[in-house]
């Protein structure tokens, strides 16, 4: 039923939208394209299909900057330049070089990553520059990087994504998986972390944004993905790989870790 409801969802330029109607997106063709790995339905995405779903997500590269759109007219940030960027690497094509001068130019001075050049440094956008750059095996400047991140920190022990905000259990995930990737997780409170990521989970079952609040299931796999970080095996859980969010062997991962320049 789940595979007959994407392909209702699959448009005729080769993409997937939200929904059955709904126009195709960068955003929606991955998230469809990562549910076929999962189910080990690789066949969906090979032979003519790979072509038509690499055509239309080269269609939304933007040649000026490296980084992709989000739709046929939407604008590029670093969350639709990764996903367009794991879309071909999913589909075993090359991927534009250019996309990680995009990247580069999100970096800010404090060491985090904005979604475009100019912008505010945000942890989710750290974890999309972050990961784009480890598929494109180009490399990361790494202690601004991973002090920014351990910055993130709050007082409650969970993850924040920008200075001055409340913590926020998806963070657990987006800061924590950065840090993995810089081979940076030394730098926070894993305990303190723990405790506010389960202190999070709702008698109701799933986890919330923060304690006291409702589950929903956004927050819940986010959660459950920062644990199998912090420690699969405690918990009953798969190894997670930090570029993916996804356990490891799903997609298949890189094997070289990221190449890292010691900024000091």
């Amino acid at each position: 039923e789940l595979l007959a409801w994407l392909e209702s969802c699959r448009n005729s330029d080769g993409g997937w939208g939200g929904g059955k109607g709904f126009d195709s997106g960068v955003l929606p063709t991955l998230y469809a394209m990562l549910v076929l790995n999962i189910l080990g339905e690789k066949k969906e995405m090979e032979a003519e299909n790979a072509e038509s779903i690499a055509a239309y997500v080269l269609s939304l590269y933007d040649k000026e900057t490296g980084g992709f759109k989000s739709d046929s007219l939407g604008e590029v940030d670093g969350r639709t330049t990764y996903s367009g960027l794991f879309c071909l690497y999913l589909l075993g094509k090359p991927l534009p070089e250019k996309s990680g001068e995009y990247f580069e130019r999100c970096w800010n001075f404090d060491g985090g990553f904005g979604g475009k050049a100019g912008a505010e440094s945000h942890a989710a956008y750290a974890f999309c520059a972050l990961s784009g750059l480890n598929l494109l095996r180009k490399g990361a400047k790494r202690q601004k990087c991973i002090r920014f991140l351990a910055l993130r920190q709050c007082a409650s022990g969970g993850f924040n994504g920008r200075p001055e905000k409340l913590a926020d259990v998806c963070y657990s995930w987006w800061v924590l998986s950065s840090l993995a990737i810089l081979g940076g997780l030394s730098s926070i409170d894993a305990a303190r972390l723990e405790g506010f990521v389960l202190a999070c989970q709702s008698p109701k079952g799933g986890f919330a944004d923060r304690p006291g609040n409702s589950p929903d299931v956004f927050h819940t796999f986010f959660a459950l993905a920062a644990l199998a970080l912090l420690d699969a095996k405690k918990f009953g859980l798969e190894d997670v790989d930090p570029a993916f969010s996804l356990p490891k062997g799903v997609v298949g991962n890189k094997d070289e870790p990221l190449l890292l320049e010691d900024d000091g």
